[in-house]
């Protein structure tokens, strides 16, 4: 933790309602642990969103529509440190009258738009000072996405390339719209830090203490074990496409720790409705975009719901109790076994039972995988 790098929070403290920690996994559209912290707010009307130090603003995404403003922005601080804002409803007079200067400058994405300042055609960088206001939230159901791009942090992600967790310049560069120079440095998966520890001594507890995660703590979005089960599996597909997709989430299976109790509960997701989602391409299953969650058999050597951290391919097929949060909820088994430190095969039990059921199931299980995936 390295206090003091940023020296302002994005809003009172007094806004917020809670803060979700970094790692979070849904299911739907985050399948990938998140990068960033999710501030929530009570609804209201907007409140104002600062700047958490001094630096200029590099990109703005602007994916607003009939719900009205919808926009992301980067500033960056340094050399090795960004700060993203998502889901800001508008963004400040100074910065909306900047970026818009020179409108031929955006970059048409279809249903949202991009723009690079300080590329051939576009505004430069915008000056921003410390505490500045730099737009406002949404209105009702607020909540602010805050990440960091720390490029002296590496969360260990064991996937990595444009194939499979692309970065901004990957995804910018599918589009033929890759700058000279990115517009910032590092990757905001393998980069990605929590701005509550970078804040200044005398506000820094306060924020770490909102955030809702036992133990008290940021969470991380790296959470893979070199050699075991835990963490983010790919389709092998990725890496034989002529051109990588610039968005992988549905090519992947992840057990995770649950970011807001990582030493009980876990999570388990996996992509659909998509041909490179191995488990449920045609999107059939409700359940397929919900993440499942489990409790934790701490039990020494047990294969009922072990700590993933712990399984390695000695193991042999594990089997984890999931329950599915669709209706009035239900169970599915899934078995997993490693056959080498970077192969996992996954079998699905779709029956929908009322109570879970690997301690029974698991002997009779004949071995019969359907999905491989790798990292």
């Amino acid at each position: 933790m390295e206090g003091g790098l940023l020296s302002e929070p994005p809003v009172d403290i007094r806004e917020v309602s809670e803060i979700l920690p970094l790692g979070d996994v849904d299911g739907d559209s985050h399948v990938i642990p998140v990068d960033h912290l999710y501030v929530r707010l009570p609804s209201g009307p907007p409140i104002s969103v600062k700047a958490m130090a001094a630096g200029e603003l590099v990109l703005v995404l602007d994916n607003s529509g009939a719900g009205g403003g919808d926009f992301e922005i980067y500033l960056r601080h340094s050399d090795r440190l960004t700060t993203q804002f998502d889901h800001l409803g508008a963004l400040s007079a100074k910065i909306d009258a900047h970026i818009n200067t020179l409108p031929d400058g955006w970059i048409d994405l279809g249903d949202s738009r991009l723009l690079l300042l300080g590329e051939v055609g576009s505004p430069p960088p915008l000056l921003i000072a410390s505490g500045e206001t730099v737009g406002s939230t949404r209105g009702n159901g607020r909540t602010l996405d805050v990440g960091v791009v720390d490029f002296q942090r590496d969360n260990g992600q064991l996937g990595r390339g444009a194939r499979r967790i692309p970065s901004v310049m990957d995804v910018l560069g599918l589009i033929n719209a890759a700058p000279v120079n990115p517009p910032f440095n590092g990757h905001r998966a393998i980069n990605g830090g929590c701005f509550a520890e970078l804040l200044p001594d005398h506000i820094r507890q306060d924020w770490i203490s909102a955030i809702q995660r036992i133990p008290e703590g940021c969470g991380s979005p790296g959470q893979d074990v070199a050699g075991a089960l835990q963490g983010v599996w790919f389709n092998p597909a990725l890496d034989s496409l002529p051109t990588p997709p610039p968005d992988t989430e549905n090519a992947v299976f992840v057990l995770v720790p649950f970011n807001e109790s990582p030493l009980t509960s876990l999570r388990l997701a996996f992509g659909s409705d998509d041909p490179l989602a191995l488990l449920d391409p045609n999107g059939l299953f409700p359940a397929s975009a919900s993440a499942f969650g489990a409790v934790v058999n701490a039990s020494p050597g047990t294969l009922v719901n072990p700590d993933p951290a712990l399984v390695t391919p000695a193991a042999g097929t594990v089997c984890y109790d999931m329950f599915a949060p669709v209706g009035a909820g239900f169970f599915n088994l899934f078995y997993l076994r490693l056959s080498d430190p970077n192969t996992l095969e996954v079998g699905w039990d779709r029956t929908e039972r009322a109570v879970p059921g690997c301690a029974t199931e698991l002997p009779a299980f004949p071995g019969s995988f359907e999905a491989v995936f790798t990292r």
